[in-house]
């Protein structure tokens, strides 16, 4: 799977300090418009995950993910905040430090899980994530997503 296909350096966005409401209704926001959708719509979505189970998975990563009816393609936005969002309740209690929100049409649950599978496999290794929060720019982050795509 190609993440290039969900994602361009557009879809990239680099925070100062912020807060978890900040940072993923501004990312919602920026995939709303991608997707000529409601911001609202999305946000409550992306909101109402969390309400279930905070998508902060450990080692400053978190894969907020949801499907809805409204949604006619996949698409992800990436977050990248190297001060960290401290509130962001992640499952290890540190701060969360690069966010990829994955927004899927609600009957596609298999490449909905294919895509979280994948995200979470790019953003694993240490070595990734640290080149991430050392880039400039929102292009050389990309880059170094799709570094390891052939």
């Amino acid at each position: 799977m190609q993440l290039d296909q969900y994602l361009t350096s557009d879809d990239i966005i680099v925070f100062d300090k912020t807060t978890k409401q900040s940072f993923l209704d501004q990312l919602a926001g920026h995939l709303a418009a991608k997707l000529t959708i409601e911001p609202e719509l999305l946000q409550k979505a992306v909101w109402d995950r969390e309400g279930l189970m905070s998508t902060g998975m450990g080692g400053g990563i978190g894969i907020p993910h949801v499907r809805l009816k409204e949604i006619a393609r996949a698409t992800m936005a990436v977050g990248v905040c190297p001060a960290g969002v401290e509130d962001y309740e992640s499952i290890d209690s540190a701060p969360i430090h690069i966010a990829v929100l994955i927004a899927a049409p609600a009957g596609e649950h298999e490449l909905y899980i294919r895509l979280l599978a994948r995200v979470a496999d790019v953003l694993r290794r240490p070595e990734k994530r640290d080149a991430i929060l050392a880039s400039a720019s929102p292009e050389e982050i990309y880059t170094i997503l799709l570094s390891d795509e052939g």
